[in-house]
């Protein structure tokens, strides 16, 4: 004789418990100053820079640009020493931004910035101020040999400066005395923002920086961006429970909409409990538990339907817990192949990918456990209910 599992005996026991575990993650997000949202819905910059100097790494970076607060991942082949460095800009109402990324470039930044477009390559050995606010001196080397005070001053035209050659000519060095008082910045060029400060700063830190890609995300894009991904989440549901009141019956979609709420609201607030950066990736990752979500549950509805319409004599309690067994090792192995796949990309995916298998790795186990006591427990529930 078959054996079946009594899944349901315990059910409000979990129930309860599931739900009290949202409800916490959820107050917890709210506590910690809720969700850490990427650059995608809240805007921001992103660059992709690859480094000569092989003692760069994500410590250096982030050290360095500090005052940005940025995110810095390692991508592609080490040999080229390429990083993608994000920083965001904060909505008006949370803590206020670094002042060095809300302001705009000044003179000075506006020469550093020309200097750096004609040769990349340029190390800036100091940057003092003279005493006076519009006074700079700036100690300059070149790793090309045919830079002079000529072509140098020809080049700054636009600039207010006098330059002469260091003590130090073996390693090509220049001193460039700059005062912004008497004569304006280029003329005609418009005072630019964010992402030049990210670049001046690493180009003044590291020679042969090579700024291979750009992002900007205005604030007004991120929002529109948050609010869609909201609407079409939203969306998804609503076609999802249309579909399956029409594939099988009210109290079967009933059941599938409260385990997908149940795990769409447990993955999400573990999101904003662990700190983790909610962006397009996480978006995808959430969309894709929904969908591993609904699969494993019709997959059980399915087997308690077919149960069901045998007309024996046992109770619709006793079909759910027959349908849940017989499925049971269909489900383990499905949730093991995937959690295998998802371990592997969390380990050796790179941290690119790691918040990603991550959330993965979270939903898949409260994707399978709900559909076994969350949406059974509820398709009960409704049966009873509808039962009087």
């Amino acid at each position: 004789m078959e054996r079946t599992i009594n899944f349901l005996k315990y059910k409000n026991i979990i129930f309860g418990l599931s739900w009290l575990l949202v409800v916490v993650l959820v107050a917890l997000t709210i506590v910690t100053g809720g969700f850490n949202w990427g650059i995608d819905f809240v805007g921001g910059h992103k660059i992709v820079a690859s480094f000569q100097d092989t003692s760069v790494n994500e410590g250096t970076i982030r050290t360095l640009l500090r005052d940005y607060d940025p995110s810095v991942q390692r991508v592609g082949d080490t040999s080229k020493n390429e990083y993608i460095i994000t920083t965001k800009l904060e909505a008006a109402d949370k803590k206020p931004v670094a002042a060095i990324q809300n302001a705009c470039l000044g003179k000075n930044d506006m020469l550093k910035k020309t200097l750096f477009e004609k040769y990349p390559q340029i190390t800036f050995v100091s940057i003092e101020n003279m005493g006076r606010p519009e006074l700079y001196r700036l100690t300059t080397r070149f790793s090309s040999s045919s830079v002079n005070e000529a072509l140098l001053m020809d080049q700054l035209k636009d600039y207010n400066v006098k330059i002469n050659r260091s003590g130090n000519a073996a390693a090509n060095e220049f001193i460039i005395l700059a005062d912004f008082a008497r004569k304006d910045q280029a003329a005609g060029q418009a005072v630019e923002c964010g992402v030049e400060h990210l670049k001046l700063t690493l180009g003044s830190r590291y020679s042969g920086v090579k700024v291979e890609g750009e992002e900007t995300v205005g604030p007004a894009i991120g929002e529109y961006l948050r609010k869609s991904a909201w609407r079409l989440t939203l969306l998804a549901v609503i076609i999802m429970s249309v579909y399956l009141a029409f594939r099988f019956e009210i109290k079967y979609s009933v059941g599938a909409m409260v385990s997908l709420f149940h795990d769409m609201a447990m993955s999400i607030a573990f999101c904003g409990v662990m700190g983790i950066e909610f962006n397009i990736t996480i978006l995808a990752a959430l969309l894709t538990l929904y969908g591993y979500s609904v699969n494993d549950t019709i997959v059980i509805f399915d087997r308690i339907r077919e149960t069901n319409q045998l007309k024996s004599k046992i109770t619709f309690t006793e079909i759910i817990n027959k349908a849940i067994t017989q499925t049971l090792a269909r489900t383990i192995l499905t949730g093991v192949a995937t959690l295998f796949a998802l371990l592997v990309i969390f380990f050796v995916g790179g941290e690119a990918l790691h918040d990603f298998a991550f959330v993965m790795l979270f939903g898949i186990l409260i994707g399978t456990y709900s559909s076994i006591y969350i949406a059974s427990s509820a398709v009960l529930w409704w049966e009873k209910w509808r039962s009087k």
